[in-house]
Formats: C-alpha cells, sequence, structure tokens
C-alpha cells in the first residue's frame, strides 16, 4: 500500500481527504485519487503561503469572466466583446460559470470543447477556446490561480459536416411566398436581393442608403442589440440597389412612419435611424427573426412543401450569391458584393455549386479541343 503524503488520509467512503493549515487557518478539500488529493494539497499551500488563496477563494468563473471582459478587454471592438460574451453564456457559463475559478480542471474545460465539436463548426470551438485561454491565462497572471487549465487543453477534432446550399429558384421562391405573411418579409427579401448578412441588415441606417447612386453602403452591423462595425475590413461595401429593392425601402420607410405614430407614446429608440425595427423603434432582436423562419419551414413543412434541413435566414446569403452567378456574374463582381476578403473565399463556397453551369461552360470548349 502506498505511503500517503503527510496531511492526506483516506477514507471509508474512497475518496482521499487532505488538510494543511497555514498562519492559524485550516484548509481541507477531498479528491478522489491519493495523486489528486497530493497534487491538491500542494498548490493550495503554495496559493496560501503567497496570499493566494484567502483573498480570491470565493472568485467564481462567472465572477472573474465579468470582470476580464470589462477590465482587459477594452482594446477590443464592442462587437468583439459582444461575440466573446455571446459564446461565454453560450458555451461556457453553464458548464463551469457557477464553479470557483481555482477549483476548474483542464478536463472540465476539455469536455466542454469535446462536446462542441460534435455540433459546431471549427470556426466556433476555435473562438470558444480562445475565450477561455484568454479568461485563465489572465487569471493566472493576475495570481488568482496557480496555473491556467489551457494549458492542458487541446484542440479537438471537429466532425466534418456538410456544405450549406442554397436553395434552388424555385425552393427560394417557395420560401418567399410563405414568408410574405408573416412582418418579417421585408428583411428576407431583401437578403435575398443584396445578399446582406443578417447583422448588417439589422444595423442598416437610413443615411447609408444612397438612392441617388442606387446603392446601399454597408458601414455598420448589429450584434447583440449593440451597432458596430462590420464584420471585417472588406465587408465595407457599397452594393447596387435593383429596382425592387428600391420600392422594397421606400415602402419600409412609409410602414416605420405610420408604426412610429401608432406607437408614438411607446416609440423609444435605442439606436437611432434605423431602417428596421421593432414596434416600439427599438433595433430588431435575432431571436424573433430566428423563431419567424422557423414558423415558416414549418408551415411549408404542413403543405408538404419541403427545402430541405438546416435552412437559416443565411440561407438567403448563399441564395443571393448562387443567383448571380446562374445568370453569370463573374466571381470577382460577387466578391466585392459579397464583402469577401479573398477572391478564393467566394469560390471556395460557391465554384461547385451549379455543376450544370460547369458543364455548360466545357460545352462552349467542345468545338476548339
Amino acid at each position: 500500500m502506498a505511503v500517503l503524503q503527510k496531511g492526506i488520509t483516506h477514507r471509508k467512503d474512497g475518496r482521499y481527504a487532505w488538510r494543511f493549515q497555514y498562519d492559524g487557518q485550516a484548509y481541507t478539500g477531498y479528491a478522489k485519487t491519493a495523486k489528486e488529493a497530493t497534487r491538491e494539497l500542494n498548490e493550495r499551500r503554495y496559493e496560501a503561503e503567497h496570499g493566494m488563496f484567502i483573498k480570491e477563494a470565493r472568485i467564481t468563473v462567472n465572477d472573474w469572466f465579468n470582470t476580464w471582459i470589462e477590465t482587459y478587454k477594452t482594446g477590443v471592438k464592442e462587437s468583439t466583446k459582444q461575440l466573446y460574451t455571446a459564446i461565454y453564456k453560450r458555451h461556457v457559463a453553464e458548464q463551469i460559470g457557477k464553479r470557483k475559478l481555482k477549483d476548474v480542471r483542464a478536463e472540465q474545460a476539455q469536455r466542454i470543447l469535446n462536446k462542441m465539436a460534435k455540433t459546431y463548426s471549427k470556426t466556433t470551438v476555435n473562438l470558444t477556446d480562445v475565450v477561455m485561454i484568454g479568461l485563465f491565462d489572465q487569471a493566472e497572471r493576475n495570481g488568482l490561480i496557480l496555473k491556467s487549465p489551457m494549458r492542458l487543453v487541446r484542440m479537438p477534432k471537429t466532425e466534418s459536416r456538410p456544405k450549406k446550399r442554397a436553395l434552388t429558384a424555385a425552393g427560394e421562391k417557395s420560401f418567399l411566398e410563405y414568408a410574405k405573411r408573416g412582418k418579417y418579409y421585408p428583411l428576407y427579401r431583401l437578403a435575398s436581393l443584396t445578399g446582406m448578412r443578417i447583422g448588417e441588415i439589422c444595423g442598416l441606417q437610413w443615411n447609408d442608403i444612397d438612392n441617388k447612386n442606387g446603392v446601399i453602403n454597408i458601414r455598420h452591423a448589429l450584434y447583440n442589440g449593440v451597432l458596430g462595425t462590420p464584420k471585417t475590413g472588406s465587408s465595407k461595401r457599397s452594393i447596387p440597389m435593383v429596382q425592387e429593392a428600391r420600392t422594397l425601402l421606400r415602402e419600409q420607410r412609409r410602414q416605420q412612419a405610420e408604426t412610429h405614430i401608432q406607437y408614438a407614446q411607446l416609440w423609444e429608440p435605442n439606436i437611432d435611424n434605423l431602417v428596421f425595427t421593432t414596434e416600439t423603434g427599438h433595433s430588431m432582436p435575432y431571436d424573433r427573426i430566428d423563431r419567424s423562419t422557423r414558423k415558416i419551414i414549418e408551415e411549408m413543412k404542413q403543405d408538404g412543401v419541403e427545402i430541405g434541413d438546416g435552412f437559416t435566414f443565411h440561407c438567403l446569403r448563399h441564395c443571393f450569391a448562387t443567383r448571380c452567378i446562374e445568370n453569370g456574374m463573374d466571381f470577382k463582381t460577387l466578391q466585392t458584393i459579397m464583402g469577401h476578403k479573398t477572391l478564393s473565399m467566394t469560390m471556395d463556397l460557391y465554384a461547385d455549386c451549379l455543376p450544370n453551369k460547369q458543364a455548360e461552360e466545357m460545352n462552349k470548349l467542345e468545338a476548339v479541343l
């Protein structure tokens, strides 16, 4: 039988208890194995001797996240802070948020990423990893924990998922017909006419619309109720308006003015001059649009109209790009309109979406090959 370190005892229930005293204060804890108990005893004694244990023992991960995001992320864009907060609340807070900061172990953080890797994209998993690394590394630098648990965490391999494809022209038309029954149709239709992202549409302001030159200037995007700059530098762009887009926006302005009059006493915009707002002038919450989209899909299924699984608002952006290619737009022009950083990004997304078009182009070469 292995000799236990002084201060560690093996309990009848199978656990190992550790205990020590420092400066008149008793410190105790439990572990599943003698090895874990030895490690915890040594780490806690070090923390106590260096003034770390008593002062910060009650800080939870949630407490520290709030301090970290507000104090140490002041140099990033507000939209980035909002994104980090959304990622943390959705994927980290429920799992370890209420735990004491000093008690979080590497395996607990690893399980969060492993679970995400089964259903989320590599980008989302990577971003969650970035948030947790920043969170715990700063805690280590501040002396709140002895060592960041993220040092022992490894990025899991994400499961490959089929690329989301656009609807056929007929499928897109069907979806939009059903969308007309609800109040969010103008947002859906504008997405399909311009390829704008949902954040760009919800963050669109009236002074971004240049009717004289016939373009929509993408200068803002809405992230969790906060108006910020677009996703990347290349996302700042000008999109030419087709006539239907002009008409749609003109009608939206008229309807917004009527709504403003109807709800005059309740009209309190949180952001001025937005094109799309709630009945009280507030910015449009994404969850309302998500619920509307799910409702439309369900209504279509009940009527026997199938458009495939996984359809989201963002799919209308893919529909726009696909319709552009179907009608002969070159990839370089499409890249600019979509706001992609590189031409290769555009081609990776859409070069293989139209096999009939590829066959058509090859047939043109038959006479000269």
